[in-house]
């Protein structure tokens, strides 16, 4: 009788252990199946941590891309062909930067303005826009220019000047008319004629050629009034020379409407 309690007291504690330990070993791993399922492990044993892409912001070089110093200018009355064409020009600063953005539009069969063109040029950060409609080349439409850039204190008006080709009803760029400063058509020689004020003048005439302003006749002076033409190969030929007064202002600083001879 004794041994028999004896042997149901160790069964009951064997299974008890035994048990305990079962539940120790799948606590275990469940705890090792969780955590292994939320950090991958690298060679060292050292959890990784997950990458986040960086979030990138474009700015202006300094930083700032709010505009300023807007100025605005359009016209549908005399640009191109008048109430079928309208122009936007809107000079803008963003930092220490200035630009310039024309847009050109063509008015559609049913009214509404349609945009086929759309051009954005660097800027001085001196002059205003100061945009000018006028006819540059005598076909009866009105073409486009606007003040880019200021030089020689302010005697030479550097301009952009854009010309409207009918045939493709757009503004054509003319892509060195900054080189000419005070730009004008010239009614007399129906041509555009330039001013260049530096130590001296010099009065150019120039015929458009596509996209560019070709010279073919000049009146320089300084020491001399000198006339020259130039053939299509760049070749100057001198026409005439007379001397000049140097102390004479007018003479010297004189804009010319021919070249041959100078008047």
């Amino acid at each position: 009788m004794k041994r028999t309690s004896i042997g149901l007291i160790v069964f009951t504690l064997t299974f008890c252990i035994a048990l305990f330990a079962v539940w120790s070993l799948s606590t275990s791993a469940l705890s090792l199946s969780y955590s292994h399922s939320n950090n991958v492990v690298n060679s060292v044993g050292t959890p990784e941590i997950p990458m986040v892409e960086p979030t990138m912001e474009t700015e202006s070089d300094n930083g700032n891309t709010e505009e300023t110093r807007i100025e605005f200018f359009t016209d549908d009355k005399r640009i191109g062909r008048p109430g079928k064409n309208k122009i936007e020009i809107r000079c803008y600063s963003v930092g220490s930067e200035r630009f310039a953005e024309i847009k050109f539009y063509t008015r559609s069969e049913y009214g509404a303005w349609l945009q086929s063109q759309s051009l954005k040029f660097d800027k001085d950060g001196v002059t205003g826009c100061n945009p000018i409609i006028e006819d540059f080349n005598n076909d009866g439409l009105n073409d486009f220019t606007y003040e880019s850039a200021v030089a020689a204190r302010g005697a030479n008006e550097v301009r952009k000047l854009f010309i409207y080709d009918k045939s493709q009803d757009d503004l054509k760029y003319i892509k060195n008319s900054e080189e000419y400063p005070n730009l004008a058509y010239n009614k007399r020689l129906r041509c555009i004629d330039s001013f260049l004020v530096y130590g001296a003048t010099s009065t150019v005439f120039l015929r458009i050629e596509g996209d560019t302003l070709k010279e073919f006749a000049s009146v320089s002076t300084g020491e001399e009034r000198v006339a020259t033409v130039t053939d299509k190969f760049g070749n100057e030929r001198v026409l005439s020379r007379k001397e000049l007064d140097p102390n004479n202002f007018e003479q010297i600083y004189t804009r010319f409407t021919t070249y041959n001879p100078p008047r």
